[in-house]
């Protein structure tokens, strides 16, 4: 659905100034998920992230390890596998929504003494949940983070230009203006035109690239935005343990995941954080 409202003056004879406002809003837009993965890890049942080294006692006393969210992961996880489904199952849903506003302005002058141009301003923002089901860039993951909370996706879109001006020109030169028609035709009315733009550039998701809510999916889960931290910057986690069910091994999510408690941020500075297992 579409609509628009513009106004038009001329002045000065020879500019018209145009300012418009532009909505558009979809619906049923093509949305992928996987409609038998669950994730286990949620804002309620998860390791926590520390930006500061915890004391050994705090960690002490957390009980629940990486083990554990593996063990229900691969038990519960598939809500299809009693019915024989034991693999994903990607389907293309019309799910999707987006809402696009608009203000632009635009001067145009028409062509006289030998001159014309067209200077245009667009503010505009565009939110959706359903970006690049067909993975069409890597700046967007293809499927939600959780294959049901699709509210969690409403976000800038990743084709949203916030701002965009362009400015083109044509000017015909003076050369044989006054020759023979046939003199002016051949090597006379030439014309040298140009157009500049330039835009704000697209969003961007970072991502963790580990499947870090534990749904069998690694391709959607976003890092931890730290609001505090250095814009730009990222940081990786490091696993901390409990002591009493580490029992004097090395703390390590592949020796001892089922003493692992949490995860300890390596640079607190940074503004993503890497979302882990």
């Amino acid at each position: 659905m579409n609509w628009n409202l513009s106004v038009q003056r001329v002045f000065a004879k020879d500019y018209t100034v145009e300012a418009r406002y532009l909505g558009n809003r979809g619906v049923h837009l093509l949305f992928q998920r996987q409609i038998n993965r669950i994730a286990i890890a949620t804002a309620n049942h998860n390791l926590p992230v520390f930006f500061q080294a915890p004391s050994q006692a705090t960690l002490d006393g957390l009980t629940l390890t990486h083990a554990q969210l593996i063990n229900e992961r691969n038990s519960f996880g598939n809500i299809m596998a009693p019915a024989g489904f034991t693999s994903n199952i990607t389907a293309y849903e019309p799910l999707g929504n987006s809402k696009y506003h608009g203000l632009a302005a635009e001067v145009n002058k028409r062509f006289t003494a030998r001159t014309l141009f067209k200077a245009a301003y667009t503010w505009s923002h565009l939110t959706d949940d359903s970006t690049a089901e067909v993975f069409s860039t890597v700046l967007s993951p293809r499927r939600p983070e959780d294959f049901f909370n699709i509210r969690k996706e409403w976000a800038s879109s990743a084709l949203d230009h916030r701002h965009r001006f362009s400015f083109s020109w044509v000017y015909q030169v003076p050369w044989f203006a006054n020759a023979s028609s046939v003199l002016r035709n051949v090597v006379g009315n030439w014309q040298f035109s140009g157009t500049y733009a330039v835009e704000s550039p697209e969003f961007a998701t970072p991502q963790s690239n580990a499947d870090a809510n534990l749904n069998g999916d690694a391709a959607a889960d976003r890092t931890i935005v730290n609001t505090s931290g250095h814009p730009g910057t990222g940081s990786d986690v490091t696993p901390v343990c409990n002591s009493v069910l580490l029992a004097g091994r090395t703390c390590s999510l592949t020796a001892s995941s089922n003493a692992v408690v949490g995860y300890l941020v390596n640079d607190p500075t940074a503004y993503y954080v890497r979302a882990q297992v």
